[in-house]
């Protein structure tokens, strides 16, 4: 996967209950279990529209973004363009632009990562200290997406064959996770029983439990049949609800 280093072209955006058991054996009052890492991160505008008019020269198209000029020259792609500052002369050609364009007349909308109207087909969030970009996924629900590092350039070759580097669920609101989908943990509750950590499915009679380590997806931990243990009303026993 392609790293490369950003700039600032885009302004990016960015459940426990249950029973607890004494080392002892008896189950206690329910306790918070170990929470995985679930970071929330709010999606914000991508690109600023309002970027005034584009003079074009006899040697070629120009562009004015924050009081700074630029040089521009057509790219591949609609309507797409690559720009320098404009310091000294007109270079003959542009072989690493400091910004690309989507258009350079009227209101031309510009980014130092990549062109805007590209990226708007992304969904684009921060988590810790990175910057992703994000896709429908390949697997999960219709409000989860896959997201991978992104650093500028053709966002298309951060897409990794082998697995998103961040999980993300939500419309509005997103959540996101290094090892699953937030929207998996919808139903379960996480608990602490004796020295385990475990993650319960409720049912009809109370919970059934299963030991989860807390690496992968905790929905993968749930297998439906046979379970570490059974808790009802703050009380857990290995061989039937108590």
């Amino acid at each position: 996967m392609n790293r490369r280093a950003s700039a600032g072209g885009f302004a990016l955006i960015m459940l426990f209950a249950g029973c607890s058991k004494s080392g002892g054996g008896d189950a206690g009052a329910p306790t918070p279990p170990k929470a995985p890492s679930i970071v929330t991160s709010s999606p914000t505008v991508t690109h600023d529209p309002n970027f005034p008019s584009a003079p074009t020269t006899a040697a070629g198209p120009m562009v004015s973004l924050q009081g700074r000029d630029y040089y521009c020259e057509a790219a591949f792609g609609f309507n797409h363009y690559d720009c320098v500052v404009a310091i000294g002369e007109r270079p003959a050609a542009i072989y690493q632009p400091d910004i690309y364009c989507f258009g350079v007349e009227g209101l031309p909308r510009c980014g130092a990562l990549w062109y805007p109207d590209i990226l708007d087909d992304f969904k684009q969030v921060s988590f810790g200290t990175n910057d992703y970009i994000c896709t429908t996924p390949r697997i999960g629900s219709i409000d989860d997406f896959d997201c991978y590092e992104y650093t500028g350039g053709d966002p298309d070759d951060a897409i990794s064959n082998f697995g998103a580097d961040l999980y993300c669920s939500g419309r509005v609101s997103i959540d996101c996770n290094e090892d699953y989908y937030p929207s998996e943990v919808e139903g379960l509750t996480f608990v602490s029983i004796g020295l385990g950590d475990y993650v319960c499915e409720e049912t009809f009679q109370g919970e059934e439990c299963y030991e989860w380590n807390g690496v992968g997806s905790p929905r993968n931990a749930v297998r439906g049949f046979n379970p570490d243990y059974y808790c009802n009303r703050g009380e857990c026993s290995e061989d039937d609800y108590p």
